[in-house]
């Protein structure tokens, strides 16, 4: 059963005892028009080496927006070399005045010296490709999600859910 935090839609019953306990996150690349057919760097989730307890990251969605095209997105763990990109606030997956921000780290389209161990790679298309193995990110580690898009200015889109638990 489906249960809606503000404009959070909670379907797994663990995922919604996270979101009730303000423990839930999400953050997301944003829809990012590409500029290259190259593999690029879209989205990193970092677990700051400072933070106290690991992050369970428990959904990862990749999707090709323009319709027809498809791209490969990899997912890599500890990128090195990794500056600038556009930070992106983690939204606590229960919407409201009161919910704690997010020990995490997220920015999209950041440069990376190397993009780190492969993890994984995808098809994805205008169909989220939705991938529901947990990983579990520790202190100091990160996840980068990369995308090689078919087609100069295809419109793309990473995001990462995870709880602080």
């Amino acid at each position: 059963m489906a249960v809606n935090f503000g404009n959070v839609e909670v379907r797994d019953p663990s995922t919604r005892a996270l979101a009730m306990a303000y423990r839930a996150f999400r953050a997301g690349s944003g829809i990012q028009t590409m500029a290259a057919t190259t593999e690029t760097p879209l989205l990193i989730l970092e677990n700051p080496s400072g933070a106290k307890i690991p992050l369970t990251v428990f959904l990862k969605k990749l999707l090709v927006i323009t319709s027809g095209h498809i791209g490969l997105f990899k997912l890599y763990v500890n990128p090195t070399g990794v500056t600038g990109g556009a930070a992106k606030t983690p939204l606590n997956l229960r919407v409201n005045a009161s919910s704690p921000p997010s020990q995490a780290l997220a920015y999209s389209l950041p440069t990376v010296s190397t993009n780190g161990t492969i993890l994984g790679a995808w098809n994805g298309s205008n169909v989220d490709a939705i991938l529901n193995e947990v990983l579990i990110l520790d202190p100091g580690n990160s996840l980068l999600v990369t995308v090689t898009a078919q087609a100069i200015s295809d419109q793309v889109d990473a995001q990462f859910d995870w709880s602080e638990s």
